[in-house]
């Protein structure tokens, strides 16, 4: 008998209900179902992990114009006749942000114009209009033409959920898809405060207090706090991963072996769990269900399948201003460790630099999970599984080894072992000016970063530490081999103002002296460490001069 198709990348509810397996999540519907009337329904999840396809079902479940019976048919929610009333009652405005990724302000604007264009003409033409006033047809008119002022466009979701209750007799609900999309986009490109004060007046008119609406639902990656976009909204009810309610987005374990039983899957099905699962959304541990699908589809091939399922530009700019002790931390969790940490419930673009900040946006996108502490507002975090450190080096933490660079990255390491300082010091120049723009290379905080970085992907034997307390100070980096065979102690000065190459050495000179001054190497040598390797280091731009030593070697 031929088996289902896997429903991989699909985002419509009807097809996956026809022709796909399906893993039943339709007793979602009952939490929208059961909010109180004009609730804003909002659900923070990774990305690739079903929110399109719950608003599509959500869709055909409500659709006033739809017949969505047999889709439902032997579900769990067929079984609740109370929820099933509402089957098909109301009108639906869907709205899916998720590609709306303008590179200017200006084609922001155009894509919004284009999109509440497409949204009337499918939700109002071919209606009887007859209801609405002649200023209201000429809004719409205005809309549907693209020739809306910007003022216009930020009441036009507001006004389209108006004339559907109007026009049809009954309040519509309100679907958003990715609504966290454009601002993500402004922040790679420069736009942020427009969008995010556009946005606030865009879903502020359509969500706060609208009588002309019955329940909105909005997904996206995480809350944005913007001291607004969501203020007032006293009918917001944000489930996120923090919650404690119950889970419906991932696949649980009886639903993973469900599937792998259905598709003839009869290995031992720890190594899936390993490479997959160990997401603690809620009160359950769930797997990524995209890479449980992919791995079905792929002959049960393990292999990271949420590699470049998204944009992460914006988490690297912020990766590049968190701080050293941040990073650093950061560089043990893709090494197995755990850390305690504090969560944000909501983020703040201007201050994603910050530990909170930036570790809560990790959580948010899948690349960390969390469980709670008896502290408040602390959660221990840690790499959920095999699957997302092999995609966070390759996406995030790789991207410092590009093409080419890759043989300057590994030049360095050679010159490292074996203490050739001028070779090192060309290798890690070369890789500065092939890498980098000035604007990058503007604080003794960002040399540290990269360096941290590029001895993650060198010394995957050692433990790579930033800001560490060692003897009388806190050494900028430390690399030790994990048999103690080496220790790299490096201290970083910056440079401003164009210093001549003498006056560049002299400064790593002093770096040199601080290391012995403050016996950063203290605890190597506790450890018994074979060879202990001192270097200095002062950088101005994409220029450097090394200054070292050996201190102990047997």
């Amino acid at each position: 008998m031929e088996k289902l198709l896997l429903p991989i990348g699909i985002e419509d509810f009807r097809f996956v209900r026809e022709k796909c397996f399906y893993v039943d999540k339709t007793m979602f519907l009952g939490e929208i179902i059961n909010a109180p009337e004009s609730s804003v329904c909002f659900y923070a999840r990774p990305r690739r992990f079903g929110k399109s396809l719950m608003l599509s079902m959500v869709s055909y479940f409500y659709d006033l114009d739809d017949s969505s019976y047999s889709l439902f048919e032997n579900t769990e929610v067929s079984h609740r006749g109370d929820w099933m009333k509402q089957m098909n009652s109301r009108p639906v405005v869907r709205l899916n942000l998720k590609g709306l990724m303008a590179e200017s302000l200006e084609s922001f604007y155009s894509l919004m114009r284009l999109k509440m264009s497409d949204i009337y003409q499918e939700c109002l033409l071919g209606k009887d209009l007859s209801s609405l006033h002649e200023e209201e047809q000429s809004f719409l008119h205005t809309i549907i033409e693209k020739k809306e002022s910007e003022e216009e466009l930020q009441v036009s979701l507001e006004r389209l959920l108006r004339y559907l209750d109007k026009i049809r007799g009954i309040t519509p609900v309100l679907l958003i898809d990715e609504y966290d999309a454009p601002l993500q986009s402004a922040v790679e490109n420069g736009y942020l405060n427009h969008a995010q004060n556009f946005m606030k007046n865009y879903l502020g008119n359509a969500l706060k207090g609208n009588k002309h609406l019955h329940k909105a639902v909005l997904t996206g990656v995480s809350q944005i706090a913007h001291a607004s976009i969501f203020s007032g909204l006293n009918n917001l009810a944000v489930n996120n991963i923090l919650g404690t309610k119950n889970e419906f987005f991932g696949f649980k374990e009886s639903e993973v072996n469900n599937l792998l039983d259905y598709y003839g899957y009869k290995e031992d099905r720890k190594e899936l769990r390993e490479w997959y699962g160990g997401y603690h959304f809620q009160n359950e541990t769930v797997y990524n269900p995209w890479s449980v699908l992919n791995f079905v589809a792929n002959s049960f091939s393990y292999r990271p399948y949420w590699i470049n399922t998204g944009s992460y530009s914006v988490l690297k700019s912020y990766l590049l201003q968190s701080d050293g002790d941040t990073f650093a931390s950061l560089t043990n969790l893709l090494r197995g460790e755990r850390s305690l940490v504090s969560l944000k419930e909501s983020l703040s673009f201007d201050e994603m630099g910050s530990e909170p900040s930036l570790f809560s946006l990790l959580v948010y996108s899948g690349y960390l999970t969390s469980l709670p502490t008896p502290l408040i507002g602390k959660y221990e975090v840690y790499v959920p599984n095999r699957e997302v450190k092999e995609s966070f080096v390759s996406e995030v933490v790789g991207e410092f080894a590009k093409g080419k660079q890759l043989e300057k990255i590994v030049g360095m390491k050679r010159s490292l072992l074996n203490h050739d300082d001028e070779g090192f010091e060309k290798a890690l120049t070369d890789y500065l000016l092939s890498s980098f723009s000035y604007f990058d290379l503007n604080s003794e905080k960002a040399y540290q970063i990269i360096l941290i970085t590029l001895s993650s992907l060198l010394f995957e034997d050692a433990i790579v530490k930033s800001e560490v307390n060692e003897g009388a100070g806190r050494c900028d980096i430390l690399i030790r081999a994990k048999n103690n065979d080496y220790c790299y102690i490096l201290e970083l000065k910056h440079r401003k103002n164009r210093p001549t190459d003498e006056s560049l050495l002299q400064s790593a000179k002093a770096a040199l002296k601080q290391i012995s001054a403050n016996d950063y190497w203290e605890e190597a040598r506790k450890l018994s460490v074979k060879r202990i390797s001192l270097y200095g280091m002062a950088f101005a731009g994409k220029r450097v001069k090394i200054a070292s030593k050996t201190i102990e070697e047997s």
